[in-house]
Order: C-alpha cells, then structure tokens, then sequence
C-alpha cells in the first residue's frame, strides 16, 4: 500500500510531532525547518544556538537531514527528530577558534547586500526565551543603536548581552554589511549567566602553615570577581586560572600570605562566555556511553526531564534547602550564607526547580586543585530555575521526585567528609538557569 502524504501550503500551519531525547510532543508550526524548530526550542526551553541544530526525518527508510522541500515528501504521522550537529562530524572542516573577544572574520562588501533595496535589511533577534525581535536597519550602520534599544526593550543593562551570529560575538561597531548578512538572517542573543559564590574552606587535622589554592575554568567561563584579589592568567586557549597562597587552622580561619588578611574562605565568581564553542563531552567508551554528563557553563539546562531534577513551591523550598545542604555536609555559617545569598533570585517564582550537580561534572567546567593535597574533597553546586504557576504541570515528575532523591549519592558526597581527623576541602556555589 502506498505511504499516505501531505502537502501543505507554506502560509498554513501545520500539525507535528518532534522529538528531543526522551520526550515527543505534539506541536503546531507553518510547514519549514525554521518554524518547527523554533516552536520545539520554545516547548523544550533548548538553551543552545538554533543554528546547531538540524531536524532529522526518515525517508525510504533512511533518517536524512530535512529541508523545506522534503518535508512534503514525509509520511503523515512522522516523528521528527530534533538533533544536535557535532563538529565532529565534519573532521575536513577547518574550525577557527572562538575566543571571548573574537570577532567573526568576515568581510563582505556593501555591493553583496545591496540588492535587498534602498541598502536596508530585515534581520531578526532570538532572545534566550525565544522571542524574536524584528529589526530593519541599513545594511552599512553600526549595530550600537540596535543593542542600545533591544536592552532598553529587554529591560537589561548592555554589559549584560551577547549577540552571535553563525557562532561568532558581534561587537556594537560592526555592521550588517561587514558580516555578510542576508534579508531574514538570525541573530542570538544571550544573557550571561554567572556562576554565583562558589566560595571555598579549608579544614585541615593540624594547622598548615602553607597551602595553595587554585582554580581552573574552561573556556565558557571567566572571572567576574575573586577575593582575595589575585591574579588571573589567560592561557593561549582562552582558559583562566586563579591562584591563592594561604596558611589555615583547624578551625577554618585562613590567612593570605599576600596581604596577611584573616578569611574565613576564598570567594571566586566566574560570568559565562557564550560566544566560545560548546565544551566537547567525555568520550564514549566501548559500547557509546557517555560515563558523564556534560555540563556546560555557557548553556545550563534544567528541564522536567532532567533526572535528579526536582521542583517545591517556595514555602516548601527553604527547610529542604537547609536539610538538603546539611546533608551535603555544609555547617550552620555555610547554609545560612548559602541560602541568602540566592535568597532574591529564588523568590522570583512561586516554585523552584532545582538539582545539585555531581562533583565529576562540576570538576570538568570549574577544576579546584589544592596542594598539600586534601584527604577529602566536597563540592557541592546546584543549578535552579524560577518556574511559573501556569507551567507547574509540565514539571509533574519533578515533583514526584522529592524527598526520593539521594543527593549525597548524586553528588558523591565521600564518609569521611565530616572527619575532622582529616584534611578536608569543602566548596558551595550555584547557578540560576534563565
């Protein structure tokens, strides 16, 4: 029997089911690429670039690559599948690198845009939510107005804002022209997230006259503030390190060697760099399995579907916090800061989502190396999003998950960690998925 198909008019929308990793839903778009994934982006809250992405259809009994032409060509009850392109995949290629400064090396002359008429130009903005912001502006000025009105519109300071297009950052001096935009091209916009008070204590069994503290991120993230000011090196890859010379009692109480200042702990807080290319994950092993998730800074997630994920109403949410952190074996001081910390990001909704990061995957994004090396090490990071009483539902499992999951598992929280016969290292610090 023949496979039944349709065909759709492209200004008529269009029933559809698309897939993203565990999840399928039933979605309703005009019939191209461009609006079926936006309406997936939208419904699955996906963080990352659009232009990353692909949809992926089977035909004749092969899974292809879509365009707006063989969507036609697709059997009526097609599961569409939202997928990922992996750089990887195209080893031929040659990739410059991202830095955060960079500038994409593009250089077009105004002639090649010129033909959209009068030397103007539709382009269209994509907020981190999604939303897009519709902007005709001529092909030969500055995008600094541009930016200037969409903070305004965003309620956002500009310092706050990053624009990519095609991966690169644009800068407020460039213009439409210079970046070899076409009518209707894309623009992202991104809102730095910051990774909040990652603050660090020392514990050793006998006072340490010396100790040296230091942390490496990756690429996406880099210093906003630290104290103890220290400085920062830069290495030739983009990445940034920090480093602190102390000595430390028994009780905790540091001393700078630098400047011989009393510290209860070393603070550092890091912005994210969403203009550098996405932290590759781990490599498979045999059998294609990831042993670690992959957690980038530049790109957070926190979805319903997230397996540790778990969602409390505010009233709810400050007394598991407390235990919860207790558990992950912060003292009294260390909770307290904790919490009133995020106090004011955590109250935005009437209901929290939230998870705490295991300590291998945080290690890949921010690595803490301390010499003498500490007999137990606990980091402990949480990741978390405000979420609206309209949109409670979609986070059922979530909710289902409290009080079941192990955090002290999850994280890997070791037996020994609250051994004060030990040299212990504990660290606290979270990030608001927006």
């Amino acid at each position: 029997m023949p496979v039944e198909r349709t065909s759709i008019s492209s200004s008529q929308t269009a029933f559809r089911r698309v897939k993203w990793e565990a999840r399928t839903v039933a979605i309703v778009a005009k019939p191209n690429i461009q609006s079926i994934v936006q309406a997936a982006f939208k419904h699955f809250r996906v963080t990352a670039p659009k232009e990353e992405f692909v949809l992926l259809g089977q035909l004749d009994g092969d899974e292809l690559e879509l365009t707006d032409e063989s969507l036609d060509l697709l059997p009526s009850k097609s599961v569409l599948t939202l997928s990922r392109i992996s750089l990887a995949a195209f080893p031929a290629a040659k990739v410059e690198p991202m830095f955060v400064n960079s500038m994409a090396p593009i250089a077009a002359t105004t002639s090649q845009c010129l033909s959209l008429g009068e030397g103007k130009i539709n382009l269209e903005f994509s907020t981190w939510e999604h939303e897009i912001i519709p902007i005709r502006m001529k092909i030969t000025s500055t995008f600094q107005k541009v930016m200037d009105n969409i903070a305004r519109r965003l309620d956002k300071c500009n310092d706050d804002l990053r624009y990519t297009f095609s991966g690169f950052r644009i800068g407020p001096h460039q213009t439409p022209a210079s970046l070899a935009m076409l009518d209707g091209d894309t623009i992202d916009i991104h809102q730095k997230v910051l990774g909040g008070k990652p603050v660090i204590y020392l514990f050793p069994a006998v006072p340490l006259e010396h100790a040296t503290v230091s942390v490496h991120l990756v690429q996406q993230w880099a210093f906003t503030h630290i104290y103890p000011i220290a400085d920062t090196k830069t290495l030739v890859n983009g990445k940034q390190s920090v480093a602190w010379s102390v000595s430390a009692a028994v009780d905790g109480t540091l001393i700078e060697k630098d400047s011989n200042r009393e510290l209860s702990y070393l603070f550092w807080e890091a912005a994210s760099s969403p203009t550098v290319p996405e932290s590759p994950p781990l490599t498979p092993d045999g059998r294609g399995n990831f042993p670690l998730e992959h957690f980038d800074p530049a790109f957070p997630t926190l979805a319903p579907h997230s397996p540790t994920a778990v969602l409390l109403s505010f009233n709810d949410l400050l007394p598991y916090l407390d235990e919860t952190l207790k558990s992950l074996t912060l003292h009294t001081s260390a909770r307290n800061d904790f919490i009133t910390y995020w106090l004011p990001k955590l109250s935005k909704q009437p209901y929290v989502a939230l998870r705490f990061l295991p300590q291998a995957v945080y290690e890949r994004a921010a690595q803490l190396e301390v010499m003498p090396a500490p007999d137990v090490v606990t980091r402990v990071f949480m990741v978390f999003r405000g979420v609206a009483a309209e949109d409670v539902d979609e986070w059922l499992a979530a909710r289902e998950r409290v009080g079941r999951v192990d955090w002290v598992e999850v994280v890997g929280v070791a037996p020994s960690a609250l051994d004060s016969a030990r040299f212990r290292v504990l660290e606290w610090g979270a990030m608001e998925v927006l």
